[in-house]
């Protein structure tokens, strides 16, 4: 049985075209036994799986994190990633010391500019729509559970060889590539429900603006039936030309 309960709570911004999208989420962490339940200590690990296709005006192909960024002139990086990055929490309130934000840039290519480099995504009637066109879709999996400090793998966790540089996936968090040894001492360790975000993403040459399915499965159950089911599914389309919109938000709790 479970000592924490994890939940988290995303704002999501509205998606703007060609991929381009941001879910923003705080982790909170909870005693389940009245006691100490201020004394939250530990650390929340979030597995992260992300995978991208898109398809240019010609039917071209980008589907590696490589190629992908070659096509949108080194601007979208860690398109196609499995990773695994750690989230501090507060003693006093349990809640993650730093937000988590699933997002992209539009995948499309770019045009350097004096204000920059800008994406090349145009209105469907303008006539140069037809040449930097595209359709895709991106998925993003991340499954998240507390390790308490006091749990006896919490040490050898730890110890796996996190890296905190800025340059990886994990913007600066703690950072560890993916393998499955990792992914089974983690999650087989957890004192918390399993709780898994699941984001995808798609756009057409028909309709560029992005089209964004957001839920939370918690608690999720690895390798077996998913049992105390609470989803929720979020949907929003905003359309948008090469000028980017004002943001609009709404949150919802897990």
């Amino acid at each position: 049985m479970s000592d924490y309960n994890l939940s988290l709570i995303y704002v999501s911004e509205e998606p703007e075209s060609n991929g381009n999208f941001s879910v923003i989420k705080e982790y909170i962490v909870e005693r389940l036994k009245p006691q100490n339940k201020t004394n939250i200590q530990g650390i929340i690990i979030q597995y992260v799986k992300k995978t991208s296709i898109v398809v240019d005006a010609e039917n071209n192909t980008y589907n590696t994190s490589k190629s992908i960024e070659n096509f949108t002139n080194n601007v979208v990086k860690y398109s196609n990633d499995d990773y695994f990055e750690i989230f501090k929490v507060f003693v006093s309130s349990g809640k993650s010391k730093n937000a988590d934000e699933f997002q992209n840039n539009s995948l499309t290519q770019y045009e350097q500019t004096l204000e920059g480099l800008i994406p090349h995504t145009y209105d469907v009637y303008d006539e140069q729509y037809q040449t930097y066109k595209t359709k895709g879709e991106i998925n993003i999996e991340g499954l998240n559970c507390f390790i308490s400090k006091d749990n006896p793998k919490y040490a050898e966790i730890c110890a796996l060889g996190w890296i905190t540089k800025k340059n990886t996936p994990a913007n600066g968090l703690p950072y560890l590539p993916y393998t499955t040894s990792s992914k089974n001492l983690i999650f087989n360790a957890a004192n918390s429900n399993i709780l898994l975000h699941k984001v995808k993403v798609t756009w057409s040459f028909e309709n560029p603006k992005s089209v964004i399915d957001s839920e939370v499965i918690s608690p999720f159950i690895i390798g077996g039936k998913r049992k105390n089911l609470v989803k929720r599914t979020i949907k929003k389309r905003k359309y948008s030309t090469r000028k980017y919109s004002t943001r609009k938000y709404s949150t919802r709790k897990f």
